[in-house]
């Protein structure tokens, strides 16, 4: 960078690109990497998250932040209230380096219900810049920690009455919103040849003790299909 071009950058944006706010680690770190404590931000990055150190005095009631003389530069600095895209998919990508754990899956858990939640609204607006989760092997199956799925790979929830036998699910119980899951690519129906084979294996394994197979709801289903010469193929 020439010294003109130096001149020319304010003292805020040359105070944004340094280490300059000591955290409650003991560490400095970029104003932009650090977070004003909230429990939004408790329940989402249950691993932590840089805050603002005690002696800022920065009180960690949400309502009476405002309150603190450094608020109002820290903010202008980029100290932040809510997590940024890049922030969430920098959780993610640390938490899928390694095979699912029952920790780290709780640990994921939140961020998923987070971005499931709010997709309709503001992270829609954003969601250019999520498309690195239609790809990622970031989400858990169903009685599988061997490895993390991609969302083209897995079946949402509900379609375990139709494919119970056949389908790998998605671990998290929580229907996905439609419109989140049409951005992540995840199916939102069943294969057919999934469906015939969850159907052929209760013809052979009569179901457990307990376990009442939703048969009106597979014969619906496969009846809307037959209009469909490649399903009636399947089918018969």
């Amino acid at each position: 960078m020439t010294y003109a071009k130096y001149k020319g950058i304010s003292c805020l944006d040359r105070l944004k690109s340094i280490q300059l706010i000591r955290c409650a680690d003991g560490e400095y770190h970029q104003p932009h990497k650090v977070f004003f404590p909230s429990q939004l931000l408790d329940s989402i990055f249950v691993r932590g998250y840089p805050v603002p150190h005690a002696d800022y005095d920065i009180p960690k009631e949400e309502n009476r932040q405002r309150e603190s003389s450094w608020f109002s530069l820290f903010s202008r600095l980029g100290v932040k209230c809510e997590p940024s895209p890049k922030d969430l998919l920098e959780a993610i990508w640390r938490i899928i380096q390694t095979p699912p754990t029952e920790e780290s899956i709780e640990q994921l858990r939140p961020i998923y219900e987070y971005l499931n939640e709010n997709w309709r609204g503001k992270l829609y607006r954003q969601a250019v810049e999520f498309s690195s989760l239609k790809s990622w092997k970031w989400l858990p199956a169903e009685n599988d920690n061997s490895q993390y799925y991609a969302p083209n790979e897995l079946y949402p929830v509900r379609l375990r009455s139709v494919a119970k036998t056949r389908g790998r699910f998605l671990r998290f119980s929580r229907e996905p919103d439609a419109n989140f899951r049409a951005f992540l690519g995840m199916p939102a129906d069943a294969k057919t040849e999934d469906i015939v084979g969850y159907l052929l294996d209760l013809s052979k394994t009569p179901p457990a003790d307990g376990e009442r197979p939703n048969y009106h709801e597979i014969y619906r289903v496969l009846n809307a299909r037959l209009k469909s010469p490649e399903e009636e193929r399947i089918i018969n």
